[in-house]
C-alpha cells in the first residue's frame, strides 16, 4: 500500500476509533466535527487568575442526534475524569488572549489548545455551534467539517 493510502487508513481508523470511545460516554453523538490533540482546561479564580484544572488531553468538538445538538469532549490524561460538556442554547463563548472563554454553572472557564494554528479555526467552529444552538439549529446530516479529520488523540 502507498504511504499516501496508509496514513489515510491509519487516520480513519483513528477517526472511528475515537467516535466509538466518545459514543460510550454519549451514545448521542454523531459525528467529531473537529478535534485538536492538546487542549488544556482553566478555571478563572478571583476575577483575575487563570488556574490550570486537572483537565488536559485529545478535544473533540462533536454533533449530536438530539438536542443539544453540539457539545465537547476533553480525553483527559491528567487524571480519570474527561471533561464533557453540551453546548446549550444561550451558551456564550469568546475568544480571548490564548483562551476560547466561557461560563459554566456560573464558573468562568478557558480552554488553551497546544497548537496556535488550530485554536482560532477551533474557537471559530465552537462559537459557530453555539450559536448554532441558540437558534435551535440541528447539524445537516452532510456536514463535514473538521480539522485533523477527527483524530486528534486518545
Amino acid at each position: 500500500m502507498p504511504p499516501k493510502k496508509r496514513e489515510k487508513s491509519a487516520a480513519a481508523t483513528k477517526a472511528a476509533l475515537n467516535l466509538q470511545v466518545l459514543q460510550r460516554v454519549d451514545p448521542e453523538i454523531r459525528k467529531i466535527e473537529a478535534s485538536t490533540a492538546h487542549a488544556t482546561l482553566y478555571k478563572l479564580e478571583n476575577g483575575k487568575d487563570w488556574k490550570m484544572e486537572d483537565v488536559a488531553g485529545a478535544f473533540f468538538l462533536f454533533s449530536r442526534k438530539t438536542a443539544p445538538f453540539f457539545g465537547m469532549h476533553i480525553m483527559n490524561q491528567k487524571a480519570f475524569d474527561n471533561y464533557h460538556r453540551l453546548i446549550q442554547p444561550g451558551d456564550h463563548f469568546e475568544l480571548e488572549s490564548s483562551f476560547l472563554m466561557f461560563n459554566d454553572d456560573g464558573e468562568f472557564y478557558g480552554l488553551w489548545f497546544g497548537v496556535d494554528d488550530e485554536r482560532e479555526s477551533i474557537c471559530k467552529l465552537v462559537m459557530a455551534k453555539a450559536n448554532a444552538a441558540a437558534a435551535g439549529t440541528a447539524p445537516p446530516v452532510s456536514y463535514a467539517a473538521s480539522l485533523g479529520g477527527g483524530g486528534g488523540g486518545g
